[in-house]
């Protein structure tokens, strides 16, 4: 967006406002988290949170996706932007909240993203200033609230996103920093437990996904496995039909025939 456009723009507010349309911080961390990593092709992706000595967390995503050149992720992050190829058939984004409003809804520091392809000589770096958002909320001059900058891999300070980086031809590593304990948990522990939980956690929310791609999810070291309704039935074709029985009790009470395999 040009500093040109600002008198069209929004103000930092109407985004703030926005996130009060977020279900709850499962939804937000799986569209940046893992929509993402999804549509980068990553087959790896490890979500870890982090506790600051202050008592804050953050939380880490890692990713072995193709990675963003400077010009993409200017894009991917920058508001009223997309990275998104929409021509694309498998491209994810299923739960529609975006990485601006998503880490809005989730942090009160920053966004953060260190990422890499594997024709970039340098570390691609950007951040999103979600506290001078908060600070500023009248304005409607979004500029101010991105920095972008390319860096030497040994210069990056952050040991986590080095260490990836490091042993991946191609990645990304994105930082929600401070949390938002008011909604997403008084506690890093609290928040996990958000993260996992088998009725609304990641493994819900990404059952099918964890069934149907050759992918790996990551919480804390834990792998994530698919969990809901349908799981526990081993035939494929009624991987997506709920019964609490063969036939009774579930979301359809009659008995139902599949074209192909009878009554």
């Amino acid at each position: 967006m040009n500093n040109s456009s600002n008198g069209m723009a929004p103000n930092f507010k109407s985004q703030i406002e926005a996130t009060k349309a977020i279900a709850n911080p499962q939804v937000a961390l799986a569209d940046i988290s893992v929509d993402n990593p999804l549509d980068a092709g990553a087959t790896k992706i490890n979500i870890t949170s982090s506790v600051n000595t202050d008592g804050t967390f953050d939380v880490y995503t890692s990713d072995n996706g193709c990675g963003m050149t400077i010009e993409r992720l200017m894009s991917a992050m920058k508001f009223g932007s997309s990275q998104k190829d929409n021509q694309r058939e498998d491209t994810f984004g299923c739960k529609g909240v975006g990485m601006n409003l998503g880490s809005t809804y989730l942090a009160k520091e920053s966004l953060q993203i260190f990422t890499k392809t594997k024709d970039c000589e340098k570390i691609n770096y950007g951040i999103f200033d979600i506290s001078k958002l908060h600070k500023t909320p009248l304005s409607n001059k979004w500029n101010v609230l991105y920095d972008f900058d390319q860096v030497e891999l040994e210069k990056v300070e952050d040991s986590i996103v080095r260490n990836h980086l490091m042993h991946v031809d191609s990645g990304t590593v994105i930082i929600l920093k401070n949390i938002d304990k008011k909604k997403c948990g008084s506690t890093k522990n609290k928040f996990d437990k958000k993260m996992l939980d088998p009725k609304r956690g990641l493994g819900f929310i990404f059952r099918h996904v964890l069934q149907e791609r050759d992918i790996e999810l990551f919480y804390n070291s834990r792998k994530i496995q698919s969990t809901g309704f349908g799981f526990d039935i081993k035939d494929n074709w009624q991987d997506k039909v709920f019964f609490t029985d063969q036939y009774n009790d579930g979301w359809i009470h009659d008995k139902v025939s599949i074209i192909g395999h009878g009554e």
